[in-house]
């Protein structure tokens, strides 16, 4: 049982060596370390932080002051002028 193992392992090595043929093994590494890869890139990508635009002040217009007669005191009382 041991000895037909051992068997199987060395024929599978020596046909992926020799032949270039790849078993169903290496396939499932290979994709799993393209799938790490893929994983890796997009935790990189989310690292990225976005720069915040700086939000321009609006200056306020000074309102006119309207001059007001109705309210208005009236002028000072002057001592006529005699002479």
């Amino acid at each position: 049982m041991f000895a037909a193992y051992l068997f199987c392992l060395v024929t599978c090595f020596l046909l992926e060596s020799k032949m270039g043929i790849k078993t169903k093994r290496n396939n499932n590494i290979t994709i799993n370390n393209n799938n790490k890869n893929n994983i890796e890139k997009k935790k990189k990508k989310k690292k990225k932080k976005k720069k915040k635009k700086k939000k321009k002040k609006k200056k306020k217009k000074k309102k006119k002051k309207k001059h007001n007669t109705k309210t208005s005191s009236p002028p000072p009382l002057s001592p006529p002028i005699t002479t």
